[in-house]
């Protein structure tokens, strides 16, 4: 969800008062849980229902995220979802020139390939 320039600050409270408020209520919750079972399978079950929720929410945000984030949508097809090129890279095509290879490269003389 994007937020207004002028409205951030104010989401982000929100935001940040939901995780205090939603962290003392699983506190809560798992210890009247430990009170009913042992302690070691509220934290199991605690922990499985963490990883459920973020196996989850990883393939919920692929759908909605273009791929390589959203800062990526702009940039081209090929440099989408994977590494930044090196200036290198970007000065050779911009130049649209090859830059020589190890076996281009100028000899000292006297020496000889081999």
């Amino acid at each position: 969800m994007r937020v207004p320039d002028e409205r951030r600050a104010q989401a982000s409270g929100i935001a940040g008062m939901g995780v205090i408020v939603g962290r003392g209520a699983g506190f809560l919750a798992a210890g009247a849980a430990a009170e009913v079972v042992t302690p070691a399978v509220v934290i199991a079950a605690g922990g499985g229902a963490g990883a459920v929720a973020a196996f989850v929410l990883t393939f919920r945000w692929r759908q909605v995220s273009p791929p390589g984030g959203r800062h990526a949508a702009g940039r081209r097809p090929g440099h989408a979802g994977g590494q930044r090129p090196g200036p290198a890279t970007r000065a050779r095509d911009l130049v649209g020139v090859s830059s020589p290879g190890i076996a281009d490269a100028p000899r000292r003389p006297g020496t000889s390939r081999k």
